[in-house]
């Protein structure tokens, strides 16, 4: 599921993510790589559901950010922001720049993927295909990460 979610083969991603929660329903990651695979497809809602049985702390409150900002509703998404941060720093510098991202706020954005790279955060080997990244991957300094752990585009 992982493979086809970096390749942006979202629909493979979500079919192999719902087979794989069919046969695990209680394994831990599963409904957030679902849920991104869903807001790729552009179905928030969806992905909004998947969040919301996600297992993992950190991750139900990562995804939950993103979807209830992007579906306009910005109490929940900031008090899940705030959820994330509480719990996740130092380890999720990489989901905060995420959710961070998808809010518009470039500046915060790159502060926490900068973050991210200072205490090797493993989220940052997906920086160069993460689709919550794009408007920011021509910024010199998420160019300056990329190149940092090898993943600038020649």
């Amino acid at each position: 599921g992982v493979a086809h979610y970096v390749a942006r083969d979202y629909a493979s991603a979500e079919a192999v993510f719902r087979q794989l929660l069919e046969i695990s329903p209680d394994l831990a990651l599963t409904q957030s790589w679902l849920g991104q695979s869903l807001l790729g497809l552009g179905k928030p809602e969806e992905a909004l559901a998947a969040y919301q049985r996600e297992i993992d702390p950190m991750f139900r409150a990562h995804g939950l950010a993103k979807a209830y900002f992007i579906l306009g509703r910005s109490k929940e998404a900031d008090e899940q922001l705030a959820e994330l941060i509480r719990i996740g720093v130092p380890g999720a510098y990489y989901q905060i720049a995420q959710v961070q991202a998808v809010r518009g706020e470039r500046e915060a954005a790159m502060t926490a993927l900068e973050n991210a790279w200072e205490v090797r955060d493993p989220g940052i080997s997906y920086l160069r295909v993460d689709q919550f990244f794009d408007s920011l991957r021509d910024q010199p300094r998420v160019k300056a990460i990329l190149e940092h752990i090898g993943a600038a585009r020649d």
